[in-house]
């Protein structure tokens, strides 16, 4: 019965939890070009790992933030997990950027139709979706959508996997770590 209780105390605290949309406004001038980035599996080891950033991708993406590029966050992460996400990426040094969230169970269960749709929001404001990075057929899936270039798209391997998942991107890569050293991953206008 406690138990019953604690979880019902639970789903009640992470309906409240829900962190509200974002509007998405016109481009700064000169700030257009942006990086798009999932959050669980790609910025953290595995999806599972939710308060632990992978080793240098904070690193690889204050890089791109400091050569122009705005940063979109895009995760269907559950709402019992969404509560201090903002906070973990800025203790995390992940750079500033619009954090876009699966507001309701439709949209987690359809991920790559949700952030595709988010991310066709932005292009129809001016924004240029210039790099996405991803761990999932669903992230690969959802940029493909959005009319994000397959050489645009950088997979990354999650945590204890022997291969990237399938989808359509450029390259597959182990770490951020590894993109660091990678001088033809450098992004060009």
């Amino acid at each position: 019965m406690k138990t019953l209780q604690t979880i019902s105390l639970l789903l009640l605290l992470g309906g409240c939890a829900r962190l509200p949309p974002v509007d998405i406004a016109s481009p700064e001038s000169g700030r257009e070009r942006v990086i798009v980035t999932d959050i669980d599996g790609t910025l953290t080891p595995r999806n599972t790992k939710i308060h632990t950033a992978r080793p240098g991708a904070a690193a690889v993406l204050s890089k791109y933030h400091e050569k122009g590029f705005s940063i979109i966050y895009v995760t269907a992460r559950h709402p019992l997990f969404q509560w201090g996400l903002q906070e973990w990426l800025d203790k995390s040094g992940f750079p500033p950027g619009a954090l876009h969230i699966a507001p309701n169970a439709k949209d987690r269960k359809h991920v790559a139709q949700y952030k595709s749709s988010v991310l066709k929001e932005y292009s129809l404001s001016g924004w240029k979706l210039s790099y996405a990075f991803g761990d999932s057929d669903t992230d690969f899936l959802a940029y493909q959508l959005a009319g994000i270039p397959k050489d645009q798209v950088i997979a990354l391997q999650r945590e204890g996997a022997s291969s990237c998942q399938a989808g359509c991107y450029a390259v597959c890569v182990k770490s951020w770590i590894e993109l660091e050293n990678r001088n033809e991953l450098d992004l060009q206008d």
